[in-house]
């Protein structure tokens, strides 16, 4: 599961890392994504969108997680764009084993977990899909 995930969080010191049920407390909308990826870089404005519309709502987290296998790319491309949310990277060693847990066959992939960390949807609605708000308001307020 993804509760035993290593992940690196984005800082200034790269040596930080956090195991992924570190997070879980809330409902969590991720964003799978590489800076290599030209749809998955076009949907970043849209998760800030996002997280500028949920940003006093406690009840729900958004996090990116890179398959980005340059560390340098990624970091200097989060240098450079700033965004407001949490940002992990997946070790190169650990990404073949989590594609295949999700069935992730190509990104951009979103996917949402319940508070506890149990999956709810593995093939979430883009952040720039029409009906996102609706359909995440439908997951905070059943």
């Amino acid at each position: 599961s993804l509760s035993g995930l290593v992940l690196f969080l984005a800082r200034r010191n790269p040596s930080i890392f956090m195991k992924f049920s570190e997070v879980w407390g809330k409902i969590v909308y991720i964003d799978i994504w590489s800076t290599w990826c030209a749809p998955c870089c076009k949907e970043i404005p849209y998760v800030a969108k996002l997280v500028e519309h949920y940003k006093n709502n406690s009840e729900i987290e958004f996090i990116s997680i890179s398959l980005d296998k340059n560390l340098k790319d990624w970091q200097s491309f989060l240098e450079s764009h700033r965004p407001g949310w949490k940002q992990f990277v997946i070790p190169e060693k650990q990404q073949r084993a989590f594609l295949k847990l999700y069935g992730i066959n190509g990104i951009p992939r979103f996917m949402v977990f319940t508070k506890e960390g149990r999956i709810i949807d593995t093939n979430a609605p883009r952040p720039s899909s029409e009906n996102i708000m609706n359909y995440l308001d439908g997951i905070l307020n059943p």
